[in-house]
């Protein structure tokens, strides 16, 4: 990397390059950068073409800072930065055709594009856990650099923005990264760390840059757009949205009255601005406002964009009677629905709500009176309006005061959830609240609804399970209220729950292409091996060959693997024949899957004897000392368990594979033979989670890493000898799956 001499690390100006102007990292720091770290293959295809295609349908060329960012990247594949990898999986444009039409249609299958289309930011790069940065086109700002939003696939939700701009967010992943790898010392991290003062948030790197002040918006205009035109995605994706999740979509307070005022005032945002077109043309059509649909489509011919001169093309089309739209058969049919439904006047299905509190008011009294509250609360767990007057009455208790408090504050000033508040509730918060919780976790058009759903399942509470029963049949694309619900059944583990989960399988089977249903499954699947219930075994089992691999934060380990656990955990035997076979057959091997490891395991040891001999001659033949490498000086060596922890790859499959097979054996051997595979758990064992720290984000980064806790954890919940006190800094961690095994092992 090259470097100019330094007198000190005072100042921004003395530091090494490119560690010296956050503001011009782009230009100077970023192409020596790539040099330097890139490993030089060549890229498949070029990481700007769909970034290049959507500033080309609004009829504008690239911005010179993502020109700089991917003009280095032409020739070379990105280097690893710290949860930035740059590029667009944005699907691109068909060679003919409508181009507004095509892009609404691929808004239904890539739901990203929706915030190109109705918000005004563009896709240019992704997180480790798949979330996505966006570029914000932001006219309101003027001539300010563009800010960096991001998307979060699981929610489908834009956040606020993330970083001042792209120079900021490319040299903090650079920056983080060059530290975790020892690449700058101390003093030069410190320094060029205080020069991101201001620019950037603090999400992902808190603990890294603790003195650096978190970026604030003044302003987020796509942000509010995304607030405004939610509706609209969730009208024209979800075929069969109930009108609970319509009006719970539709933001009256960013969604004003169309008056010709309001669209005669947007007239240089419609010139030069296309998701203004989008939104006042497709809001017009859906409301039934004809007058205003004329005026919007005549203000759309203003604008010189491709996409919106299409644009104008299609709503004419679908005005004189055009149906299908994409996914959606009869536009017409739910243009009458949202007509129907008055989303610009909300107030009578709130009166009558009220109305219902009121009636509550006096029973809710008597039972304050009577000291029965509690239990009437209790006994009214399903009845939101009764829950809504008992809250009100809970306000008149003082030693509710402090729960109620977190409860009203779970969520900031801009609507997002306060992990840190939420964190207090589920530590703090009186397990009174557990029905007014459930009334919540209920309410479709309570946007704090899943919030809800995640304290009950943290607080495992077994009453709540039948209550919330109704929240895992919520149609959501990305399944957040079933994630929710089977961690409550998880936490709680009783067995009887599990038909609960069952009855989610058979509704939903796995389906290739879906990868949100495939990780919501894998994520049952796991529960189902913890809950034990032997009945999963008929439901799982014609699973067994499923080579589904999609993973998430709420599941780490996939179904492909998650079925070899359930599996092994329920003690399924008749699994057990054909898997042996597949090794036999070198169809699977066991040193590359832990899933496999495990189940040959559990179901090995109620085996026969000769059965029980065959599957540990299997295990041992797959232990990392039975296979050599060839060396640079072209030595042949054996490998060892020690390599695994190595600076080389991550390798984080083949050790949770090595733990699992070690742990495997120990269940299936005795004496001296039992204790070496102990002492190979432990050293397996203390490498991960004490190595876990510095790992993270280089050789254990993402979901795989993730798998590796989760398989870890779970050796050492079967061996608390091996030290418990080990998963004490787990308890807490993000990922839900390492989180409750975590404290499982913690808690004894």
């Amino acid at each position: 990397m090259a470097t100019t001499e330094t007198k000190s690390t005072e100042g921004a100006q003395d530091l090494p390059r490119p560690w010296n102007d956050v503001g011009n990292f782009l230009k100077e720091g970023w192409p020596s950068f790539v040099e330097t770290h890139s490993d030089g293959s060549p890229q498949a295809e070029a990481l700007d073409g769909a970034v290049t295609e959507a500033f080309q349908l609004w009829g504008a060329p690239l911005p010179s800072d993502l020109a700089w960012l991917f003009a280095p990247l032409a020739a070379r594949s990105p280097p690893a930065l710290a949860q930035f990898t740059p590029g667009s999986y944005a699907p691109r444009l068909a060679r003919t055709g409508n181009l507004a039409e095509q892009r609404i249609v691929a808004a239904q299958q890539y739901r990203p594009l929706w915030k190109e289309l109705l918000t005004g930011v563009v896709e240019i790069g992704s997180t480790s856990a798949g979330d996505i940065w966006m570029y914000g086109r932001e006219p309101q700002r003027g001539t300010a650099r563009a800010q960096i939003y991001l998307y979060s696939h699981e929610t489908e939700v834009l956040e606020t923005p993330q970083a001042a701009d792209l120079d900021a967010l490319v040299f903090r992943a650079a920056l983080v990264r060059a530290h975790r790898r020892g690449e700058v010392d101390a003093a030069t991290f410190a320094a060029a760390g205080k020069s991101l003062d201001g620019c950037v948030r603090d999400l992902f790197f808190a603990d890294v840059f603790p003195e650096v002040a978190s970026y604030r918006a003044k302003v987020a205009p796509a942000y509010n757009n995304d607030l405004r035109g939610g509706w609209l995605a969730t009208l024209l994706t979800e075929v069969d949205a109930s009108d609970r999740e319509l009006r719970g979509a539709f933001n009256l307070e960013m969604n004003k009255p169309l008056t010709e005022e309001l669209l005669a005032s947007s007239v240089e945002r419609f010139k030069h601005f296309p998701p203004a077109a989008f939104y006042f043309c497709l809001a017009s059509f859906f409301s039934g406002d004809d007058a205003r649909l004329t005026q919007a489509l005549e203000l759309s011919r203003l604008s010189e964009a491709p996409l919106i001169k299409d644009l104008v093309t299609l709503m004419e089309e679908l005005r004189a009677g055009r149906k299908q739209l994409g996914i959606i058969p009869d536009v017409h049919a739910l243009r009458a629905r949202v007509m129907a439904l008055e989303l610009w006047d909300p107030e009578a299905g709130a009166r009558a709500f009220e109305k219902a509190v009121a009636a509550a008011q006096e029973p809710v009294a008597r039972a304050a009176k009577e000291g029965t509250l509690d239990a009437f609360a209790w006994a009214s767990a399903k009845d939101a309006a009764v829950l809504a007057a008992v809250e009100r009455a809970y306000a008149e208790d003082a030693s509710m005061a402090p729960s109620l408090s977190l409860l009203s504050t779970w969520t900031n000033e801009e609507g997002y959830r306060d992990e840190a508040v939420i964190a207090r509730l589920i530590a703090e918060g009186d397990r009174r609240l557990v029905p007014l919780l459930a009334a919540r976790a209920r309410n479709e058009e309570d946007r704090s609804s899943i919030i809800a759903l995640d304290v009950l399942a943290e607080w495992a509470e077994p009453r709540s399970v039948e209550w919330v029963r109704d929240a895992a049949k919520v149609v959501d694309r990305f399944h957040l209220k079933r994630h929710a619900f089977i961690r409550l059944v998880q936490g709680v583990g009783d067995p009887a729950n599990a038909k609960a989960l069952l009855s989610i399988v058979q509704a939903h089977p796995p389906q290739k292409g879906d990868s949100a249903r495939n990780k919501m499954l894998a994520a049952l699947t796991v529960a189902l091996g913890e809950l034990g219930d032997p009945a999963a075994g008929d439901v799982l089992l014609p699973y067994l060959d499923t080579q589904v691999t999609d993973v998430g934060s709420e599941a780490p380990i996939p179904l492909h693997d998650a079925v070899l656990f359930a599996l092994g955990a329920l003690g399924e035997t008749r699994a057990l024949a054909p898997l042996v076979a597949k090794v036999e057959a070198n169809q699977w091997a066991p040193s590359d899957s832990p899933a496999l490891c495990f189940a040959l395991g559990r179901l090995a040891e109620g085996a026969d004897a000769e059965t029980r001999e065959k599957v540990v001659s299997m295990l041992d033949a797959n232990r990392i000392t039975r296979f050599t490498y060839t060396g640079v000086d072209e030595q042949t060596r054996q490998r060892t368990r020690a390599s695994l922890f190595s600076e080389v790859g991550g390798q984080t499959r083949t050790t949770a594979a090595q733990l699992m097979l070690e742990d495997a054996l120990t269940g299936l051997t005795e004496g001296a033979v039992r204790e070496a595979s102990l002492a190979n758990m432990r050293e397996l064992v203390t490498g991960v989670l004490e190595g876990w720290a510095s790992r993270q984000d280089a050789q254990w980064r993402g979901y795989e890493g993730y798998a590796l806790l989760a398989w870890t954890l779970l050796a050492l919940r079967r061996h608390p000898e091996l030290g418990r006190e080990r998963a004490n800094p787990f308890v807490g961690f993000s990922v839900p799956l390492v989180r409750h095994l975590a404290k499982q092992v913690a808690r004894g």
